[in-house]
C-alpha cells in the first residue's frame, strides 16, 4: 500500500489520535515546502502544523480555523477548496478512522487542481458570455436535445429565473402541467419538433402562434426550428427561436382596413385626383372634380384636360408635356380652371406614371387655392404691419435700453459714495453696508450687461451696425484680450504660427467676439485655471481655436447656442444674458466669418472660429 500512496500525485498524511505524524508521502513534502524525506518525518508532533503552513494560503485564520472544526467535529469532509498564495487551488479531503467506533487518527489528502479549476472558470465564464448574448437578444431563444427536452431557456423566453433553471431537463407537456397552460400547445410544438428533426435536409421549419395576453390583447408570435448535427448525421440539438410579429400583423389588418377605406378616402377628398394619359386624356377623376367644377366627373373621361384649365400667359399656356419634361412631374403650377360659376384658382400637382421604364400617363392632384389666394393678399398687408411693428418695437427697446442707463449710473455713484463714505468708519454696521453695496454694484453691472445686449440686439435687428473694415494685427489683439483678463487668475496660453497676421476686419467687433469667448471660457471653467488658445493662419482663412477645460456643455445644447436668451441647461446659478453668442455670431457674419462648437461634458469646450482673410 505504501508503494502506491508513495507514487500519487495526490499529498498524502496520516495521523494518529495524537496528531503524530504515522505516513507522508514525497508529494505532501513537495507541496508544502518540507525539505526532508518522508521516513524521517514519522512520529512528528503535527498540532501546530497548520499554523506553521498557513503563510502559504491566502485566508490564513481560514486555513486554521477549518483544520480545526474538522479535528473537532470529526466528519468526513472531501472536496474542500484551498487557495493558496502561489496561484495554486487544491482539493482537500478530510477522512476520520475509526476503530470499533474509537476515533484512532485521520488521513488528509490534498490534491493540486489549479488547472481544473482554472479551465472550469474559463468554461463557466464563456458559458455565461454566451448566455448573456443569448439574453439580450430581443428574442425568445430556446435549446433543446434530440428528446425535446429543454437544455437552455433565455430570459425573454421566460423572465423568472427559477422556472428558467426549472425547465432544464424537462418539456412542453411538463411546463404545461406545472403552469396550467394548454397542453394542446405542448402538443403543436411537439408536432412541429418532430417534423423539424425528420427533415434531413436540415431546413428550418416556422409557424405562427397566437394567444391573449392577460389583459386581454392578442399577441402572435413567429416561431422558428433548426437542427444543429453531429458529424454522424444524428441530431445535436435544436434552436428555436420566436420572434414577436403582433405589430406586423396588427400593421396587416391595418392595412387591409386601410385599402377597404381607400375608395371611400379618395371619393371624399376636398382635391381633385386625377390620372390622364400620355396625351393628357383623362383616364380618372374622383368626385371632387364635380365639387370644384360643378360638372360630372364620368362626362370627363377620355376629354383632354386642356379643354378647362386657362392660362394667361404664353408660358403656361405650354402643352401638359411640356410643362414636365424636365424633370417629369409638375409642382405647384397654378392656372384657372373653367367651372359652372366662371373660373376659379387651382395649384396642379402631377407626377409621370412609369411601368418598366416608359412614361405611360400621368397622376396628379387639383387644389382649389381661391380663397388662399385672397387670404395670401391679406397676409402680405399683415406682414407689411408687422414689420412697421418690429421696427416700432426696435426702436423702443433702444429707447428703454438708453432710458435705463441714467437711472443705473445715478444708483451705481450713490452706492458708491455709500461706500467710500462707510469705509471712513470702522465698526460691523460698516462692514454689513460695503458688503451690501458690493451686491447691489454687482447687480447694477449685470443689469447693465444686459442693456448694453438688449441695446446691441436692437440695433442688430433694426440693421442700425456696419462694419469698419481696416487692416489691424490679429496677434496683438489677441494678446491685449488676454491682458485684460490677467486678473482672472487663469494661465491663458496663446500659440500662433506666425508672430503677426495682419486682416482685414473691424477692429471693435473682433475685440467684442474675442472678449466674450474669452470670457466664457473663464466663466463656465471648473478647477483648472488654463484656456489655450490656438490662432492658425492658412492660405485663405485664419482659423482661431479657444479651448477650455471647464464644465462643457450638454450635446442636445449645442445647436441652440446661438438662439436668443437660451443658455445652456448645466449652466447652475452662474450669470449670463443669453445674447453673447448671438451677436457673436452676427458680427462674424459681417466678416462673412463662421463658429463651430466642439463640447464634451465636464471636459471642456472649444469655439473656434474661421476667418477669410480676404473680403
Amino acid at each position: 500500500m505504501n508503494v502506491v500512496l508513495d507514487a500519487s500525485n495526490t499529498a498524502m498524511l496520516l495521523e494518529n489520535e495524537l496528531r503524530q505524524m504515522e505516513y507522508v508521502n514525497q508529494s505532501f513534502c513537495n507541496l508544502f515546502n518540507i525539505d526532508a524525506q518522508p521516513e524521517s518525518l514519522i512520529g512528528m508532533d503535527c498540532s501546530q502544523a497548520a499554523e506553521y503552513n498557513k503563510v502559504l494560503f491566502i485566508d490564513e485564520d481560514g486555513f486554521v480555523d477549518s483544520i480545526n472544526n474538522l479535528l473537532k467535529n470529526k466528519i468526513r469532509v472531501v472536496g474542500e477548496l484551498l487557495f493558496m498564495k502561489s496561484g495554486k487551488v487544491l482539493e482537500r479531503d478530510y477522512i476520520p478512522i475509526f476503530k470499533e467506533d474509537i476515533y484512532i487518527g485521520h488521513m488528509w489528502s490534498y490534491k493540486d487542481i489549479t488547472e481544473i479549476f482554472e479551465l472550469n472558470k474559463k468554461l463557466e465564464q464563456q458559458k455565461k458570455f454566451y448566455e448573456d448574448i443569448l439574453n439580450s437578444l430581443p428574442v425568445d431563444v430556446a435549446v433543446f436535445n434530440d428528446k425535446h427536452q429543454y437544455l437552455f431557456v433565455n430570459q425573454v423566453a421566460i423572465a423568472d429565473k427559477d422556472v428558467r433553471e426549472w425547465i432544464v431537463g424537462k418539456d412542453d407537456f411538463e411546463y404545461a402541467t406545472e403552469r396550467n397552460k394548454s397542453i394542446e400547445a405542448a402538443a403543436f410544438r411537439r408536432k412541429l419538433f418532430n417534423n423539424t428533426i425528420q427533415n434531413l435536409n436540415g431546413e428550418e421549419s416556422e409557424y405562427e402562434e397566437g394567444h391573449t395576453r392577460t389583459d386581454g390583447t392578442k399577441q402572435y408570435i413567429l416561431r422558428k426550428m433548426k437542427p444543429v448535427y453531429n458529424p454522424d448525421k444524428s441530431i445535436k440539438i435544436v434552436v428555436g427561436c420566436g420572434v414577436d410579429i403582433t405589430k406586423r400583423v396588427n400593421s396587416e389588418e391595418k392595412l387591409q382596413l386601410s385599402e377597404a377605406k381607400y375608395k371611400d378616402l379618395v371619393n371624399n377628398l376636398q382635391d381633385i385626383i386625377f390620372n390622364v394619359d400620355i396625351d393628357g386624356y383623362f383616364t380618372f377623376l374622383n368626385p371632387a372634380w364635380e365639387k370644384i367644377t360643378g360638372y360630372k366627373a364620368e362626362d370627363f373621361i377620355g376629354k383632354n384636360y386642356s379643354q378647362y384649365f386657362i392660362n394667361s400667359t404664353p408660358e403656361k399656356s405650354a402643352s401638359f408635356r411640356d410643362l414636365i419634361e424636365n424633370n417629369n412631374a409638375i409642382k405647384d403650377q397654378v392656372y384657372n380652371i373653367k367651372t359652372l360659376l366662371g373660373s376659379k384658382t387651382v395649384s396642379v400637382y402631377s407626377e409621370a406614371i412609369i411601368v418598366k421604364s416608359e412614361i405611360i400617363g400621368y397622376r396628379g392632384t387639383v387644389t382649389d387655392i381661391t380663397d388662399r389666394k385672397k387670404a395670401e393678399e391679406q397676409l402680405m398687408l399683415a406682414m407689411q404691419r408687422e414689420k412697421e411693428l418690429n421696427e416700432l418695437k426696435s426702436k423702443f427697446v433702444g429707447m428703454v435700453s438708453h432710458e435705463f442707463r441714467t437711472p443705473l449710473a445715478t444708483i451705481s455713484s450713490s452706492v458708491e459714495l455709500i461706500k467710500l463714505i462707510s469705509e471712513k468708519s470702522q465698526d460691523d454696521l460698516t462692514d454689513r453696508i460695503i458688503k451690501h453695496t458690493n451686491k447691489v454694484n454687482e447687480q447694477i453691472k449685470r443689469m447693465t450687461e444686459l442693456m448694453n445686449e438688449v441695446l446691441l440686439i436692437s440695433k442688430i435687428e433694426s440693421g442700425g451696425i456696419s462694419a469698419n473694415f481696416e487692416e489691424s494685427d490679429l496677434i496683438h489683439l489677441v494678446n491685449e484680450i488676454k491682458s485684460e483678463h490677467s486678473f482672472s487668475g487663469f494661465n491663458i496660453n496663446i500659440n500662433s504660427n506666425r508672430p503677426k497676421m495682419m486682416l482685414r476686419m473691424d477692429k471693435n467687433m473682433m475685440r467684442h467676439i474675442l472678449n466674450n469667448l474669452f470670457s466664457n471660457a473663464i466663466k463656465y471653467s471648473l478647477s483648472k485655471k488654463l484656456i489655450d488658445v490656438n490662432v492658425d493662419h492658412r492660405e485663405s482663412f485664419i482659423k482661431i481655436e479657444i479651448k477650455d477645460y471647464g464644465i462643457g456643455i450638454p450635446a442636445e445644447d449645442l445647436e441652440k447656442l446661438f438662439t436668443s436668451f437660451f443658455r445652456a441647461s448645466n449652466i447652475r446659478n452662474l450669470p449670463g444674458t443669453g445674447l453673447g453668442l448671438v451677436v457673436v455670431k452676427y458680427f462674424l457674419d459681417l466678416h462673412k466669418g463662421h463658429i463651430d462648437v466642439k463640447s464634451k461634458i465636464n471636459e471642456g469646450s472649444s469655439f473656434i472660429i474661421t476667418i477669410p482673410t480676404t473680403l
